[in-house]
Formats: structure tokens, sequence, C-alpha cells
């Protein structure tokens, strides 16, 4: 008989255990969020999924002296027209619709309450500052959460620079759209 007799203790919970079920269960939860709640296809060798689509944005130019519109109170642009990055090296689409001249409003610095108490800061037009809203249509790749034009990820909010045969400008894209096969939105 072994006079020192060791304490083996059988069925406790230690660090080792708890490091195992920490991993089973993230592994549990990155599957389950690959599964059902993301555009990753475990069959596509991980890769998200991608498809060209048509869709169809929209661009303010940001506000611009009057003094650039032509005697009919229009930009130089037209349906038609190409858009492209003012770097030119890749195109941003084609021109399918462009809105009249309106008054740039500015904010004024009032800054009013409504009913439900919400502050609502007061805009007033900018004597000889205009805007003008652009739709322009383009082929672009759909990685599952954004659309690509030309490489480029398009997203409501950006600014950029661009260009057209007649005009250069900067303008930010106010919203996208994706255009169905039946020329609908």
């Amino acid at each position: 008989m072994n006079p020192q007799k060791k304490n083996v203790r059988r069925g406790g919970f230690n660090v080792v255990d708890a490091l195992i079920l920490f991993l089973v269960l993230a592994f549990a939860v990155l599957l389950i969020y690959v599964m059902f709640f993301s555009d990753i296809r475990i069959g596509n060798g991980l890769r998200k999924e991608e498809s060209r689509r048509m869709v169809s944005y929209t661009l303010e130019i940001e506000p611009f002296d009057e003094e650039f519109l032509n005697e009919s109170l229009y930009l130089p642009i037209q349906v038609g027209d190409r858009l492209y990055h003012l770097d030119g090296k890749y195109t941003l689409g084609e021109v399918s619709f462009v809105g009249e001249a309106a008054p740039y409003m500015a904010p004024t610095g009032e800054v009013l309450t409504d009913e439900e108490g919400n502050n609502i800061l007061q805009y007033a037009p900018y004597p000889g500052k205009s805007v003008v809203t652009l739709k322009v249509e383009a082929e672009a790749v759909y990685n599952g959460t954004s659309y690509l034009v030309e490489g480029k990820a398009l997203r409501v909010g950006d600014s950029f620079s661009f260009t057209t045969p007649y005009f250069a400008g900067t303008c930010r894209c106010t919203a996208v759209e994706e255009v169905t096969a039946d020329g609908g939105n």
C-alpha cells in the first residue's frame, strides 16, 4: 500500500473544461450566423455571393454658383451623358434624369421645437447658390452588403467628384435602388 494517497478529483469543472466549452459555443454561434444571417455561402468556398445588377442612384450636385447655369437655367448635363469619376479611370454610369436647379437651402442657426419635443434646425434659401439632382443608371456588382460600380462602393451619403463632357463638380449620393428586369424599381 502506498502511504501517500493522491486526492484525485473527478467530475469537477476546471479551466480546460471552460476553454473547450467556450470554443464549442463560439463555433456554434459562428455556424448559426453563417447559415442564417450572412451572405457567405459555405458551399461557395466561403466567398460572398456576387451578382451583376442594374442600379439607379440619385446624386445631388453640391451647392454651386448659379453663374454656371446656361441660359435655360439648366446645367450642361443631359440625359444620356456618361458620368465619370474625376480621375477619369472609371465610369459611374449613364445619366437617366436631370432635375431642375433648386435653391440651395442653408441652415439658419435657428432651432424650433415641434409638438413632440424634437429640435428642428431651420433652413432658408442661400442667395446665388443652387443644387441639381441627377439619376444615374449603372451595372453594379452586389456583394451581399453593397453595390460596387467599377469596383468602387456606392453608398448613400458618400461624396465624390465627377465629370461629364461639359461639366465637372462634386456630388453626394442620396439614394441607391435596384432596377428590375421589367424596368420598374
